[in-house]
């Protein structure tokens, strides 16, 4: 099944913090985003294969494993992660997908809800939220929180058999009460109400998703376009009602996008959304005579109408981007969306870039959207984050955001350095590398980051 190729599955919670950068928290200091023990220190969680490691912003770390919790085998646990306090109760609580949770010899996946409370996570209430027990739904593929009334946890399942169609993909969705308790189960699939498109085999709609207030964006890359094969469309939906949505489907083909679609293209593969800017890439572009180089197009969404915005199509030749359209680069398999200032700016992970003599070193990439973002154009490779240039280094493979109480995010991203890896945090607006935090699992190969709920 294509989508647990990926089975080295580890992410980040955002918001790294030591005891050397961390202080204790003042009146007028502002609530971290990310902190399970209300002490008012950032602390950061992992998924590490079968755990979650986690880092409290006091400097004890500690490590959960799935048997704490599960009688059954919880398969990729950690490949996605988010949080928000659904309870508000002044502690983070976290929101784990596990794709290849196993239940009676077959992995549906599965996501799994751990309660902040002032020792930290804990794992004596965990709930298991689960979709069927299908062969291979890879529930919790991607998850996101969508704050709101009622706050929603969405959980993509791109194996998701639909009306017979393997792999069609879907999504689950659970509202919850102000206890913090999922309640009743909805799937939404392209063949739902509201939701445009059809259900066919192997299109796995929700591989990657993203979530801003009402609105989730929804990408699909294995969709065919026509007769073109896997050429790729994302979703863009607005809640209606409690957990209902509506929403439109858009392809390269689709009027005012540059370009057009084409067979492979995978648009969709990574998709972004903050501050009325989405982001959507698509890795195996091929730009002019350059094959699969990678392109991500860029739109702004206001009033519940998508409108892409003109020219909008960037690739590392186009003016203001650093670096150089290559062979196989892959530009845009993870994108990001960074709070620079009064706008915005877009991180654009390429993993598998050639730095140097040095195959697959990758590169993080920040583009400035619009006006107002303080945060400039810049490439980070693997040094820029305190490892080093390094062959299989894939810098870019997960990148994730520190939302601090200045006026703009910081950016994380993994590196290694003789086969170690860490976390570099660096402060986009001056390119300056702020933090170095050794790897709690051991692995570069990271999906992403994720970030608190917007």
């Amino acid at each position: 099944m294509r989508v647990l190729r990926r089975l080295i599955c580890s992410l980040f919670l955002i918001g790294l913090a030591t005891t050397a950068l961390s202080a204790p928290p003042s009146a007028a200091a502002p609530k971290p985003s990310v902190d399970f023990d209300g002490d008012g220190l950032i602390d950061v969680a992992s998924g590490a294969y079968d755990r979650i490691d986690v880092a409290y912003g006091t400097g004890a770390s500690v490590w959960i494993g799935w048997r704490s919790f599960s009688a059954t085998e919880v398969g990729s646990l950690g490949q996605s992660m988010a949080a928000h306090d659904l309870n508000g109760d002044g502690y983070t609580d976290l929101v784990v997908g596990s794709p290849n949770h196993t239940v009676g010899g077959k992995t549906p996946g599965a996501v799994f809800v751990l309660y902040g409370s002032e020792r930290g996570l804990r794992t004596d209430n965990v709930r298991r939220l689960s979709a069927s027990t299908s062969y291979s739904d890879a529930l919790g593929w991607s998850v996101a929180v969508m704050v709101g009334s009622p706050t929603l946890i969405v959980a993509s399942a791109p194996g998701l058999t639909v009306s017979g169609h393997k792999r069609a993909g879907g999504l689950a969705v659970w509202p919850v009460d102000d206890s913090g308790v999922p309640g009743k189960r909805t799937i939404v699939t392209e063949n739902s109400s509201g939701i445009p498109g059809v259900s066919e085999a192997g299109d796995e709609f929700g591989y990657s998703i993203a979530a801003s207030g009402s609105t989730l964006v929804v990408g699909t890359p294995y969709e065919n376009v026509g007769k073109l094969v896997d050429a790729g469309t994302i979703t863009v939906l607005e809640r209606k009602g409690a957990v209902g949505f509506k929403g439109v489907g858009i392809s390269q083909n689709s009027s005012g996008v540059p370009g057009a679609a084409e067979s492979h293209d995978q648009f969709g593969f990574s998709v972004a959304i903050d501050r009325g800017w989405i982001a959507a890439s698509a890795p195996w572009e091929t730009v002019g005579k350059v094959q699969e180089t990678g392109a991500v197009q860029l739109f702004r969404y206001q009033a519940g109408s998508l409108k892409p915005k003109s020219g909008a199509s960037i690739h590392q030749n186009s003016p203001g981007v650093p670096g150089t359209n290559e062979r196989i680069d892959h530009f845009g398999e993870h994108l990001l969306v960074l709070r620079c200032g009064a706008g915005a700016s877009l991180a654009i992970g390429t993993p598998i870039e050639k730095v140097g003599k040095k195959n697959k070193a990758g590169l993080v990439t920040v583009v400035p959207l619009g006006s107002g973002s303080n945060c400039p154009a810049r490439s980070y490779d693997g040094s820029a984050f305190g490892g080093a240039v390094e062959s299989e280094g894939v810098v870019g493979y997960g990148i994730g955001l520190v939302r601090t109480a200045s006026d703009h995010d910081d950016l994380l991203a993994v590196a290694t350095k003789k086969s170690d890896s860490l976390v570099g945090r660096v402060d986009p607006v001056t390119g300056k590398r702020v933090a170095t935090y050794r790897s709690l699992w051991g692995s570069s190969e990271v999906t992403g980051f994720a970030n608190p709920a917007s």
